[in-house]
C-alpha cells in the first residue's frame, strides 16, 4: 500500500511539474507587450501629427458675419474663426484636430442664430469645401468697424495647444517628452473691409503668440525657436511685447530679410534655474512649480496688409499651425536644431543638418529616424506632461494604439486620434 501511495504521489508531482513547465513555456512563447516607446514598431504611415488643415470657400447671398466651430455646442472652446462673408467667395484655411469630423458654421437670421453642419474628409486635402449660406441669412455691415475684421485662433478661441520635445537628437530619447514643454495660443486679426484708402484701418492686422513655459527636463542647453515657414521677415513691421517677463523675450533674428521669419525665445537658461529646488524645471513631482509661478509671455507681430495681397497672404500663412515651425536650438544661431517631423531646419543650421543626422535619419523626411521615431509633437489641447523618466505610454493609455495603429476607423472601439484625453494623472505634471 505504501508503495502504491508513493507511486501515486510521484506521478502527481511529475504531472504538476510538467504542467508548470508547459505553462511557463506558454507564457514565454507569447509576445511581450512593449513597455517603452523605443521598443515599438511604428508603421511608415504614422506621421505623428494630431491636426490637419481644411480649406473652405464661403459665399453668402448678402454681406454678413459667420462664426465657425468644431463642436455643435458652438462655445469658445471650439471657435476657430469669425469673419465677414459676401457673395464673393471667401477662401480660408483652418486647422482642426484629426478627430474632428465636422465644422459648424453659425450665422444670423431674422429668427435668431442658425447653424450649418459641414462634414469633413478624414484626411488632409488641398481641395476646397464649398459653403453656401442659405437665403434666410440676415445682413450685417461688414465694410467698417468690428464687422469688417476677421479673427482666427489656434487651436480655438478658448483652447490652448501643447508642444512637447525630446532633446537628444539624433540619438533616441527616453520619450517622457518633457525636455521642453510649452502651452501656446495664437490669434490672428485681419481687416477684411472694403475701405482700401485708410491705412489706419489695417493697424490691427497681425498675429499674437501667447506662450507658457511648462517644463524643461533636459540637461542640454537648448532654447525655444520659431520659424514662420511661409511668412517673410520683411513683412513684419514690429514685434510688440504685450505681456512681458524680465527673463524670457521673443526676439526676431532676421528683421527686414526676404526669408522666413525666425524668432528665438531668449532667457530660458535663467528660467531653468527657477526649479523650486529640483534638478529640472517642473518635471519632478516633489518640485512641481505652481501654475501662477510659471512664466507666460505674449507678443504681437504687426503685419499691416494695406493695399498688399502679399502681406495678407503672409499673415494668413502665419496663422496656420502647419506653418509654425517650432524648434529647439543650442544657445547660439548656427548651433544644433531639433525640429518636428518633416520640418526643415532654419538657414542657420541647414548646412549642418546632414552631417549631424548621419545615417540615423530618413533621407526623404527631416527629423524622422529610419524607424519612424521623432523628437517632438504638437497637440491641439492643453496637455499635462509626463513626470521625469515616465514614458509617455505610462501617462497616456492610448498613445501606443495611436502611434502603432494610425488608421483606425472612428467607429472602432479602439479609435485613438484623441489619445490625449486618456490621462493617468498620477504620472503627470498638470
Amino acid at each position: 500500500m505504501k508503495t502504491t501511495h508513493w507511486m501515486m504521489y510521484t506521478l502527481l508531482g511529475a504531472t504538476l511539474a510538467l504542467t508548470a513547465c508547459v505553462e511557463d513555456d506558454k507564457d514565454l512563447s507569447q509576445p511581450q507587450e512593449s513597455k517603452k516607446t523605443t521598443d515599438l514598431i511604428i508603421p511608415d504611415d504614422a506621421d505623428w501629427t494630431t491636426t490637419r488643415s481644411v480649406n473652405l470657400s464661403i459665399t453668402s447671398p448678402v454681406a454678413t458675419r459667420v462664426a465657425i466651430y468644431t463642436d455643435e455646442s458652438c462655445t469658445d472652446a471650439s471657435l476657430l474663426t469669425e469673419l465677414p462673408v459676401s457673395e464673393v467667395a471667401k477662401n480660408i484655411r483652418l486647422d482642426v484636430a484629426k478627430a474632428d469630423r465636422a465644422l459648424y458654421v453659425q450665422y444670423a437670421t431674422s429668427k435668431g442664430k442658425e447653424m450649418m453642419n459641414i462634414p469633413l474628409n478624414t484626411a488632409s486635402t488641398r481641395a476646397e469645401t464649398l459653403v453656401k449660406l442659405p437665403e434666410n441669412v440676415s445682413g450685417f455691415d461688414t465694410n467698417g468697424g468690428e464687422g469688417a475684421y476677421r479673427h482666427q485662433w489656434y487651436p480655438a478661441k478658448g483652447e490652448t495647444a501643447t508642444l512637447m520635445m525630446e532633446d537628444n537628437w539624433p540619438e533616441m530619447g527616453d520619450y517622457d517628452f518633457n525636455d521642453f514643454v510649452i502651452w501656446y495660443h495664437t490669434q490672428a486679426t485681419f481687416f477684411d473691409g472694403y475701405n482700401t484708402e485708410d491705412k489706419d484701418k489695417y493697424e490691427a492686422d497681425g498675429i499674437e503668440f501667447e506662450i507658457t513655459f511648462r517644463a524643461m527636463g533636459g540637461y542640454l542647453p537648448y532654447r525655444l525657436g520659431l520659424q514662420l515657414d511661409q511668412t517673410s521677415a520683411k513683412y513684419i513691421d514690429e514685434v510688440v511685447e504685450i505681456n512681458g517677463n524680465d527673463l524670457v523675450k521673443m526676439e526676431l533674428q532676421n528683421p527686414g530679410k526676404d526669408a522666413p521669419a525666425i524668432f528665438i525665445f531668449t532667457g530660458t537658461d535663467q528660467l531653468r534655474k527657477q526649479n523650486n529646488g529640483g534638478t529640472f524645471y517642473n518635471t519632478e513631482a516633489d518640485h512641481q512649480i505652481a501654475a501662477n509661478d510659471l512664466v507666460t509671455i505674449k507678443y504681437r507681430l504687426k503685419i499691416n496688409c494695406f493695399n498688399s495681397l502679399e502681406r495678407a497672404k503672409a499673415l494668413g500663412a502665419a496663422a496656420t499651425s502647419e506653418n509654425q515651425n517650432f524648434f529647439l536650438q543650442k544657445e547660439r544661431n548656427g548651433g544644433r536644431e531639433i525640429h518636428l517631423r518633416g520640418y526643415e531646419p532654419t538657414a542657420y543650421y541647414s548646412d549642418s543638418y546632414a552631417g549631424e543626422a548621419g545615417n540615423n535619419m530618413r533621407s526623404d523626411i527631416k527629423y524622422c529616424s529610419t524607424d519612424n521615431f521623432v523628437w517632438g509633437i504638437k497637440v491641439p489641447v492643453k496637455l499635462a506632461h509626463p513626470r521625469e523618466k515616465k514614458d509617455i505610454m505610462e501617462v497616456y493609455g492610448k498613445f501606443r494604439s495611436w502611434i502603432t495603429n494610425p488608421n483606425l476607423s472612428p467607429d472602432s472601439p479602439d479609435f485613438n486620434e484623441n489619445w490625449f484625453k486618456y490621462l493617468d494623472s498620477s504620472q503627470a505634471i498638470k
